[in-house]
């Protein structure tokens, strides 16, 4: 069992803050209101700040409300109880240390012998019966560290006798939190049930489609798509090139509703569409149909809701769905050897997106906002008819790989040099009117990084 050895009043570090987010001087002054208990600069930390009695957790990895009672800080262990109440959070009161088998603030009050603390606790609604993680309470705790003051204090809580002593403020209170404490206690059985109640529904909806898949695999027409129905496969690969394959695909397909991974290629000028069967693959993942004849892809790939990874090179495609908008997971989406002009429906999920490859097509802009794209690592986009970069590709700074070649560019925009990840970068076949731009990436031990440094200069230079 972990020995727990609490930090005493006016020793603790300074903190800056760490795991659960904040940052810079809002961060510290908040730490530094509950050592001092300042207890106006906690208060608006709490109530506009964004912290609360469990975030963030500080360099130690310590939650607010417990490092208040760490450091035995009253003042400050009320304004943060306060702003319990005050957002009827009330299971904060017991939020569970991660890093140190679950205690509760009650547990660290009872292992110090902390009464002041225990009891301002147990006035706001904190739990005795709470076990962390090993199954001990808050009196097992007090019992081992033999703090006699604590227990004292829990053998006269569960008591009936002291009720008869409370004001009638005080006996209000004890009521509000008992009442609380119900509603809450009812709310997680409602929720647990409903959480129940899901998983049995969706483990019955999972049956039942694997019931019809088998059904199905009977009148199937594809050898392959007959045994992935009867194993409710996840993954299948079909390439139907020949000319024995026929003119048209199994419909069965669109029955497997296990698949995670779909990849599909036909005999060329075969499969010019999807049908709006698609959206019956919520379970997909990965989503391969390059090498066809597709000139659209249904709007039902909305339904597409887990798909993280989209390829569909070499077909001809002239536009993209909306639908796509609803793809919220994307990370992987290539769209290489197509008729594409515009990028716009991508908007909506750019966040997501890691790789984005749309070379060869008739793209005339880069139509998405580059800098809502945080997580972009891959940008090819050669072979189209690329005017200008966009200013905002300086946001893409987890950019490593750029291809641009073969376009219409003149310029490349200084804010390049924001991309400190940029590894790669193509831009042969522009008409570039800085010679100097080819001259670098020609030569040189590392071209990329004398290339950002040349850009960078050039930025400077028009501030």
């Amino acid at each position: 069992f972990f020995e727990f050895v609490p930090s005493m009043p006016g020793k603790g570090k300074k903190k800056s803050g760490g795991g659960g987010g904040g940052g810079g001087d809002k961060t510290e002054a908040f730490w530094e209101s509950i050592e001092t208990e300042n207890v106006k600069t906690l208060h608006w930390s709490l109530k506009y700040g964004g912290f609360s009695a469990k975030l963030p957790y500080d360099d130690d990895n310590t939650p607010p409300i417990h490092f208040c009672v760490q450091l035995e800080k009253l003042k400050s262990l009320k304004t943060i109880v306060e702003s319990i109440d005050r957002m009827r959070s009330q299971r904060d009161i017991d939020f569970p240390w991660q890093d140190e088998d679950g205690l509760t603030p009650l547990m660290v009050a009872s292992q110090q012998g902390w009464a002041q603390g225990a009891r301002l606790l147990l006035e706001n609604g904190a739990d005795m019966k709470k076990k962390d993680f090993n199954g001990k309470t808050a009196r097992d705790h007090a019992k081992k560290e033999d703090k006699k003051n604590i227990l004292k204090l829990f053998d006269e809580w569960e008591s009936d006798a002291p009720e008869e002593t409370l004001t009638e403020a005080e006996k209000a209170k004890k009521a509000e939190i008992l009442a609380r404490n119900q509603e809450d206690a009812a709310r997680r059985t409602a929720e647990q049930k409903a959480i129940e109640e899901a998983s049995r529904a969706k483990e019955e909806q999972k049956d039942k489609a694997k019931e019809d898949m088998k059904k199905a695999a009977t009148a199937a027409a594809w050898p392959e798509v007959k045994q992935a129905l009867a194993d409710a496969k996840r993954e299948l690969r079909l390439t139907k090139t020949e000319d024995e394959d026929g003119t048209e695909i199994d419909s069965f397909v669109w029955k497997l509703t296990s698949l995670q991974v779909l990849h599909l290629k036909m005999k060329k000028e075969v499969l010019t569409a999807l049908p709006p069967d698609l959206g019956a693959l919520i379970a997909l993942t990965e989503l391969n149909i390059s090498n066809n004849s597709l000139t659209k892809l249904p709007e039902e790939i909305k339904n597409l809701t887990l798909l993280k990874s989209l390829t569909a090179d070499n077909n001809c495609l002239e536009s993209l769905p909306e639908g796509l908008a609803s793809c919220k997971k994307l990370e992987v989406a290539s769209f290489v050897g197509n008729e594409l002009s515009s990028l716009a429906p991508l908007e909506p999920i750019t966040g997501t997106l890691v790789v984005l490859h749309v070379s060869q097509n008739k793209l005339e802009s880069i139509d998405i906002p580059l800098d809502k794209c945080p997580r972009l690592n891959f940008l090819t986009a050669s072979a189209n008819q690329l005017v200008v970069v966009p200013k905002k590709i300086g946001a893409c700074t987890k950019l490593k790989t750029l291809k641009l070649a073969d376009n219409k560019l003149t310029e490349l925009p200084a804010e390049i040099s924001d991309c400190k990840d940029l590894q790669e970068i193509d831009v042969d076949g522009n008409p570039f009117k800085d010679k100097k731009i080819a001259k670098i990436l020609s030569g040189g031990h590392n071209p990329v990084k004398d290339l950002k440094t040349y850009l960078g200069k050039n930025k400077k230079g028009k501030k």
